[in-house]
């Protein structure tokens, strides 16, 4: 279990990667929240919802 705080670039960062990875934009949003509720203690946050967009 990952227990920790991502930085908000990094954050942003990996969802942009994320986007050249996929095909679709539907599919890196799930990616991206599934990672960011798993791995970030701010995962289920307004803030974290953001952070991904």
């Amino acid at each position: 279990m990952f227990i920790g705080k991502m930085h908000g670039y990094m954050r942003m960062h990996w969802t942009k990667k994320d986007l050249e990875w996929t095909v679709y934009p539907r599919q890196v949003m799930e990616i991206a929240t599934g990672l960011n509720n798993k791995c970030s203690l701010d995962g289920r946050d307004p803030d974290g919802y953001a952070g991904i967009v």
